[in-house]
Formats: structure tokens, C-alpha cells, sequence
């Protein structure tokens, strides 16, 4: 692959929120070679910021009100094919990294290969496989139900043997799998405790699905990296937000990831039809509380990260941008939401070599046309969009030759 040159733009250190002057990028291979001083700005001006990173996404999900069906009822060959079309959207988008928490292991193993490849387009899937859970619990159609610990080490062992790079244990029921229960913690501690285990031992991250308070009080016992949702609901139903289990989560460096605008749409969609999830006590009540829940979560100083949930109802893979609009809107400058999704979601994930623009790290960037920390809307559009050096979206553009 040819050298790439980026001539003239502003580098945007989303770490401290200094831009550069004018400066010319090298990418040789799918690394930043190089940074100076350009002799020419680009005209009009450029900036230049890191690839985005989806923390949490289903490739193999449809985005339709059924978005598993693809899951229960398609051959493995397509399925690889929805999750290769997932993916092309979602890069396409300036997503050039995405964490799959969810989807069979052969399937998005595959679909990540192909990618990894250069074969197809599309970002770096960092891959979970099968989610860990109970029998008959939340989201295990997709192979990854166990009764004892020993049943999830070997699961989790097998899965990291064949390339995954995440873990995801689904600790709380969800709303997507009748039976279970939202206000519930239903994974049983040994089984949680025996995942992150072994996770810990390979060096990989911990995602952990956590609807009820006791999950998300059972995935600080463990040890988890993420919480995805965090939705606080007690044993009766009802939304409480414990602010001494938020200050656990900040003093164990747990991050959350709230996936809001899927909760935001789901819950104006329960609206409409008058009606909403008849497995809960009440699921838009559950939904709404969402903005306030991250508000809280970031005054008791815990990390936020970006996740979409994309795959699910009505969230294609380019939400990601719908989610840092929304963290906007709770209340953080489009800078620090611009962290979430790139600084803050590489560290928290593990990502050494990403999130920002530097000599030495892989190249995944977004060429836009206005500076994103007065308007993140601009990252919707970009002018080019670069993903393991190679030119994705507007390959032609000037700023990108």
C-alpha cells in the first residue's frame, strides 16, 4: 500500500483540546509515520481527529423491531454478509472501531478476517463472541449459555483461542429476551467471578450488561472493565440511582457505557404505541432515566464512554453519532463526548495504539471541514475517512492525496 499524504490540516489532541498549526500527516501502511509544519494550510481549512470507536455494537443484529431474528433464522454465509454490511456502514461513517458484545463467535470471527484482510471495508472489530449467561438468560441464542463456572472458562478460553479480544458477561436480564428480568442480577457470582478470571488472565477487557442495581454492585465485586447500560433498576421495578455505587465504579476506574440514544428512541417508540415492554414493570420509565443516570454517573466522577448498541431496534451502525449528540445534550462539551468515543473508549478498552493522533499509531482518522469542538455534527460528513491507512470515504478529496 502507497504512502498517504494528509497536507495542510489542523490535528486536534482530543486529550487536551489543543489543535495544531497547519500540518502534513505520512501514513505508511496502516500506521502515522510522520508529522510536521506544513508549508501549505489546506484551503479551505481542515481539521483532522481520530477515528471513532463504537464501544458496543451487534454486527450481526438487523436493526429492525426484531433485530436477533437474523441470528435465529440465516445460514452462517449470510449472516457474515450482514455483518460485513454492518460494518461498511458503520466505517463509512467515520466509526474505525467497533467492539462486537454479542453475535456468533464463527460468524463475526469471520467477518472480522475478511476486514482484518482488506478484503472487505470496514473498522476494527474488537470481537467478544458469544456473551456469557445463564441458561435461557438474555442474548443466548448466540451460543454462549453456561451452568457452571467451569462451563465459562472453557467458554471464554475457546473464544480468545480464536481471536476474540473482549469479553462480554450479561449479568442482569434484557429487554430484547423474554424470560428474563431486567430488575434481576441473574448471572450467578461464581459464573461472573470464573469470566472475569479468565479475561483477567489474557489481559482482555470486560464488558458487563447490567440492568438491575445487584448487577451492576456484582460487576464491581468482579472486576469488570465496562458496565453497559447501567440502568439502576431495583428489585421492585422502580429506578433509583445509588449514588454509593456510583462512587464504587469511579474508585474502582469502572467505566460506563450507557448506549443513551437507543434508550432515548425506544423509549419515544414505547410512547407512541402507549404501550412498552410487557416483561417490565415499566421500561420507559427505565429508558427516560437514562440522561439523568449519566449525569450523575459523570458529578461522581466516573467515566463515560461511547456505545451505540448498534444492531439492536432502529439503530444501524452509524448511531454512534446519535450517542455523542446526546451526551451533548446531558451535559458535556463536544469535546469531552468526542473523548468518550475516542481517548477515553481506547484506554478503557485497551486500545494502546488509537484514539489519538500520533507518530507510531495505527491510522484512523477523520478529515472534516470545521473544528468538531464547537460542532460535533460536522463528524456526520466528512470529507475523508481513513482506517488502517487505507482512504474509505471520499478517497479523492485534496485533503486526502
Amino acid at each position: 500500500m502507497a504512502p498517504l499524504m494528509l497536507e495542510g490540516v489542523r490535528i486536534v489532541d482530543v486529550a487536551t483540546g489543543r489543535v495544531t498549526e497547519p500540518s502534513d500527516l505520512e501514513l505508511v501502511g496502516d500506521r502515522i509515520a510522520g508529522i510536521a509544519p506544513s508549508a501549505r494550510p489546506a484551503d479551505p481549512p481542515r481539521w483532522v481527529v481520530p477515528g471513532l470507536i463504537d464501544v458496543h455494537v451487534h454486527l450481526a443484529f438487523d436493526a429492525t423491531a426484531d433485530p436477533m431474528r437474523p441470528v435465529r433464522e440465516l445460514e452462517a454465509p449470510a449472516l457474515v454478509d450482514l455483518a460485513l454490511a454492518n460494518a461498511a456502514l458503520a466505517v463509512r461513517a467515520g466509526i474505525t472501531t467497533v467492539r462486537d458484545l454479542g453475535a456468533p463467535l464463527d460468524v463475526v470471527r469471520d467477518a472480522a478476517a475478511l476486514i482484518a484482510g482488506g478484503d472487505e471495508p470496514g473498522p476494527d472489530v474488537v470481537f467478544a463472541g458469544a456473551s456469557i449467561t445463564r441458561v435461557g438468560g438474555h442474548l443466548g441464542v448466540l451460543g454462549g449459555e453456561v451452568a457452571t463456572p467451569e462451563e465459562a472458562r472453557t467458554l471464554v478460553v475457546r473464544q480468545l483461542a480464536a481471536g476474540a479480544r473482549a469479553v462480554k458477561v450479561v449479568v442482569s436480564g434484557g429487554g430484547l429476551t423474554p424470560g428474563t428480568r431486567t430488575e434481576l442480577a441473574e448471572l450467578p457470582v461464581p459464573i461472573l467471578r470464573a469470566a472475569v478470571e479468565v479475561a483477567s488472565a489474557h489481559g482482555v477487557a470486560v464488558a458487563a450488561h447490567c440492568h438491575a442495581t445487584e448487577a451492576i454492585a456484582r460487576a464491581v465485586d468482579a472486576g469488570v472493565t465496562t458496565i453497559e447500560h447501567g440502568s439502576f433498576v431495583g428489585l421492585d421495578g422502580h429506578v433509583r440511582f445509588d449514588a454509593g455505587l456510583a462512587h464504587r465504579l469511579a474508585d474502582a476506574g469502572i467505566a460506563v457505557d450507557p448506549t443513551l440514544s437507543g434508550s432515548i428512541r425506544t423509549a419515544a417508540r414505547y410512547r407512541k404505541a402507549g404501550a412498552h415492554n410487557p416483561t417490565e414493570h415499566d421500561a420507559i420509565a427505565r429508558l427516560e432515566s437514562r440522561p439523568g443516570i449519566v449525569a450523575a454517573l459523570r458529578d461522581a466522577g466516573v467515566t463515560i464512554v461511547a456505545g451505540s448498541d448498534a444492531g439492536v431496534t432502529e439503530t444501524p451502525l452509524d448511531s454512534l453519532h446519535d450517542d455523542l449528540a446526546a451526551l451533548v445534550d446531558v451535559g458535556m462539551t463536544p469535546l469531552e463526548a468526542l473523548r468518550a468515543a475516542t481517548v477515553d473508549a481506547a484506554r478503557i478498552i485497551g486500545l494502546t495504539d488509537r484514539g489519538r493522533v500520533a507518530i507510531g499509531g495505527r491510522a484512523d482518522l477523520l478529515v472534516v471541514d470545521r473544528d468538531p469542538r464547537e460542532d460535533l455534527s460536522v463528524l456526520r460528513s466528512p470529507h475523508a475517512v481513513i482506517a488502517a491507512g487505507r482512504a474509505i470515504s471520499r478517497p479523492g478529496d485534496p485533503a486526502a492525496r
